[in-house]
């Protein structure tokens, strides 16, 4: 509980930081934060034992905090204790957050059905999806968030300014910029998975069965990778419109899909894990379908 609010604070400041388009203390914020937790379990393990990567974790989220403070200040940033419900910035902040709380509310369900799925499966099917979806989040997490993370500013300031043929222009060139990266990503997911799980995961711990299962259900999250990046610049592209409320409902539609296609997988057509992948992939990309079609 003790890192909490440093988390909260923490990521409140990275939010003011990528408004004013400081994405360097932003980005070292998260690895502070690991590297704290890292410090704790290899120096206080032989002191406080099973307790050091917790205390790592509290050093890690104060780190966390406080590397964003110098940066913040500089910005011109000054706090004041007071708390006015009435400011319009408020307000809007209040209503724009709620959908987007009810979305992330939603996705547990998601989250929660695949494991009950992956469990029917079998013991080792949650290991092998946990391992597969991780493996294929690595290009939306270098190429589709960052990208997207630093147009939401320039996407923003067009809208205040009401110019259209700059949003979609930026809009465009964001799309395009992933794909260029993500599409020979999922390639090489495709192509080269059984040695890259290999790679990652080790061969002493995965036997055979495991790695193919494995490189089956990567290969099957890759399909949609393209879908998954983009997802996340037309999200913001919508939370610049200041519209939060249609990437919730569009979102809920893609989990009802996802949850649906896994259950016929699993219970009906009896697929093996990668099936869940298979069915996260469609659902990515129905998403990513209704969302630009409601975009444009």
């Amino acid at each position: 509980v003790a890192q909490v609010f440093p988390l909260l604070i923490g990521n409140f400041l990275t939010g003011i930081l990528q408004s004013f388009r400081n994405f360097l203390v932003s980005s070292l914020a998260p690895v502070v934060y690991n590297l704290g937790i890292i410090a704790g379990v290899i120096f206080l393990t032989p002191i406080f034992g099973l307790f050091a990567p917790v205390i790592g974790v509290i050093i890690g989220a104060v780190l966390f905090l406080a590397i964003q403070i110098p940066a913040i200040l500089a910005c011109g940033y000054r706090h004041s204790f007071h708390l006015d419900m009435h400011n319009r910035g408020v307000r809007q902040v209040g209503k724009l957050m709620l959908p987007r709380t009810f979305g992330l509310a939603v996705s547990q369900i998601d989250t929660t059905i695949d494991l009950v799925l992956s469990t029917l499966l079998g013991a080792a099917s949650v290991t092998i999806f946990n391992f597969a979806q991780h493996l294929q989040l690595v290009p939306v997490g270098l190429f589709g968030i960052p990208i997207a993370t630093a147009a939401l500013p320039s996407l923003s300031i067009t809208t205040i300014r009401e110019n259209k043929n700059e949003f979609k222009t930026l809009f465009i060139n964001g799309i395009h910029q992933i794909l260029f990266f993500v599409l020979p990503a999922s390639v090489i997911l495709v192509v080269l998975r059984i040695p890259l799980v290999r790679l990652v995961f080790g061969a002493d711990h995965f036997d055979w069965e495991a790695t193919v299962l494995t490189g089956k259900t990567v290969a099957a999250f890759s399909l949609s990778l393209f879908a998954q990046s983009i997802v996340q610049l037309m999200s913001r592209a919508f939370f610049a419109l200041q519209d939060s409320k249609t990437p919730v409902i569009v979102g809920i539609i893609a989990i009802a899909t996802n949850i649906l296609l896994s259950v016929i997988f699993v219970t009906r057509i009896g697929l093996p894990v990668w099936g869940l992948g298979m069915s996260a992939s469609i659902a990515s990309i129905v998403n990513a379908f209704l969302l630009f079609i409601l975009i444009y």
